[in-house]
């Protein structure tokens, strides 16, 4: 029997207007949930500028369509290497921050100084992305703050203050990372993950009793010498006759009488 399928269209979430992202095949639905989707940035918006952007959604729930969650982005790699160039800084700045609504995000952070310059340099302006990245999580929503890393508006600030300590070239919010959802998954697979061989052994011989190390110990290297001893010179020695004490006497009383 040929196993029916069915088509189902992934909507996006109403920060992204419920536009439709794409479709999907499956016999079972359940077997939907908690699938990860990449979409580019370009595709959904219109925006062909920012054509290296990823957007990153998962599977949350299925009725006669499939709805995603926003669980973060990414940059291709092409273009972080085409920001770096000879005779520049690269600074590389991550942290986790917690938006109004609680939503815990991490967000990797890189910018180009347009000169070489000292690690005290880097290390100012490194400090001064983390507190502006905190401050303007606290004051918006998880949809607003990533809104804002979509539109450029997160980036404009940090460059315009961070271009107080040094002069700011190229900057990009390469990563972003929706964290709670995954502390989640780990601990429920760290729950139901089975013990292994070596735990049950190493557990057992835990619980085993010590040895007394009062107890005198055995002198080994006596009992090795014993061991060691050829049995052929034991067989010589008792083979050996012993001396007699009468023959020894009667021959003495000869030379005595013949004298």
């Amino acid at each position: 029997m040929a196993i029916k399928k069915q088509w189902y269209e992934i909507i996006a979430p109403k920060m992204f207007d419920e536009k439709k992202i794409g479709d999907t095949l499956t016999s079972d639905p359940k077997h939907l949930v908690g699938r990860t989707i990449s979409v580019s940035l370009a595709d959904l918006t219109g925006d062909y500028s920012k054509f290296y952007t990823k957007l990153l959604f998962r599977i949350e729930s299925i009725d006669d369509k499939a709805y995603v969650k926003f669980i973060g982005h990414e940059c291709m790699q092409e273009r972080i290497y085409r920001m770096v160039h000879r005779y520049m800084r690269r600074v590389d700045c991550v942290e986790d921050v917690v938006t109004k609504d609680n939503n815990k995000v991490r967000i990797k952070v890189i910018f180009i100084l347009l000169k070489r310059v000292n690690t005290s340099i880097k290390d100012s302006a490194r400090r001064k992305t983390r507190e502006l990245l905190n401050k303007i999580a606290a004051e918006n929503t998880f949809n607003d703050f990533i809104n804002m890393i979509l539109k450029d508006e997160l980036q404009n600030t940090i460059r315009k203050e961070v271009s107080k300590i040094y002069p700011v070239g190229n900057i990009e919010i390469r990563k972003s990372e929706l964290m709670e959802e995954k502390t989640d998954k780990i601990a429920e697979l760290i729950q139901k993950k089975p013990e292994t061989k070596a735990k049950k052994e190493f557990k057992k011989e835990a619980t085993k009793p010590k040895k007394d190390s009062t107890k005198p110990k055995k002198d080994t290297r006596k009992e090795a010498k014993q061991e060691a001893k050829p049995k052929d010179t034991e067989d010589k020695i008792e083979d050996k006759p012993k001396p007699d004490n009468k023959t020894k006497d009667t021959e003495t009383n000869k030379e005595e009488k013949k004298e």
